[in-house]
């Protein structure tokens, strides 16, 4: 539950910016009041955002916790101009309560890059696959 509602807060923040950032436009199927007067510049709007989804990963990240503890990363693209969303966890295998996974998205403190991490812990039997999509804009 917690996870649907930190979701929903982090979609609710970026839709609030992609909005902000956007401005409106006036165009030839807008609808102008009689109070509404015509002026004689129009007012220059800055250009809007290019926003793109990249497609999910072609290949999961993912380990096999029968092979060892250990962490899998790939890197995205760029933390500056983009947002990244975990979009499918996969657990299988787990032979007890204690098995311990995780899949992250972290910001690499070498690039700046956006890092999608699958990790391990010893003695974990789980095999578990993550994958990620992110929004960018230009």
């Amino acid at each position: 539950m917690k996870h649907i509602a930190v979701s929903a807060l982090v979609a609710a923040i970026v839709s609030g910016i992609v909005l902000f950032l956007i401005p409106p436009r006036l165009g030839e199927n807008s609808i102008t009041t009689m109070d509404q007067a015509p002026t004689a510049a129009p007012e220059r709007t800055p250009a809007a955002l290019n926003l793109r989804v990249n497609d999910a990963l072609p290949e999961d990240v993912w380990l096999d916790g029968s092979r060892g503890p250990g962490d899998d990363h790939r890197i995205l693209t760029s933390s500056e101009n983009s947002v990244c969303f975990i979009t499918k966890i996969d657990v299988r295998g787990i032979a007890s309560p204690e098995d311990g996974y995780s899949c992250s998205m972290e910001i690499d403190d070498f690039t700046g890059f956006w890092d999608l991490v699958v990790a391990i812990e010893e003695g974990s039997q789980a095999n578990v696959r993550c994958n990620a999509r992110c929004l960018t804009w230009e």
